[in-house]
């Protein structure tokens, strides 16, 4: 998401840092990686933060910009955390949600689809250019 200076996620402001707690921007933005993947929670979830091997359902819509046109739109895909099945930025992300959270996620081209883009699996939808970064909400 860029800010109304025009910065990516995280740029806009000095992040902040509980002692124990993650990385969260003035925009709300965690950062999980080194910049490369952010993850702003839009509503909370409950309970555990999801393990190892566990399978969770998801839905959502990849965009180029946070408010940008839908490219692509998933609906109740089912993965299983820690087997690769996801693109890395959502698995990571996925990893740190908890039950019946939202979020929207920012992921650069080597945690989203990478060179080889994404083909559109549906005939309204666009493909994901080739070493494009990415908005999943």
């Amino acid at each position: 998401m860029a800010s109304e200076d025009g910065a990516g996620p995280g740029e806009a402001a000095e992040a902040e840092k509980a002692d124990d707690g993650p990385v969260i921007d003035a925009d709300g933005w965690e950062d999980m990686m080194d910049g490369k993947v952010r993850k702003r929670t839009v509503k909370a979830g409950k309970g555990d933060a999801v393990d190892l091997q566990r399978d969770v359902l998801c839905s959502f819509d990849v965009r180029l910009s946070l408010d940008g046109e839908i490219l692509q739109r998933r609906k109740n895909i089912r993965y299983r955390i820690g087997e690769s099945e996801a693109i890395p930025g959502l698995e990571l992300a996925l990893r740190h949600m908890f039950l019946g959270e939202e979020a929207d996620v920012f992921c650069i081209s080597r945690f989203a689809w990478g060179p080889a883009g994404c083909k559109a699996a549906e005939s309204q939808e666009k493909d994901v250019p080739a070493n494009t970064d990415v908005y999943l909400n």
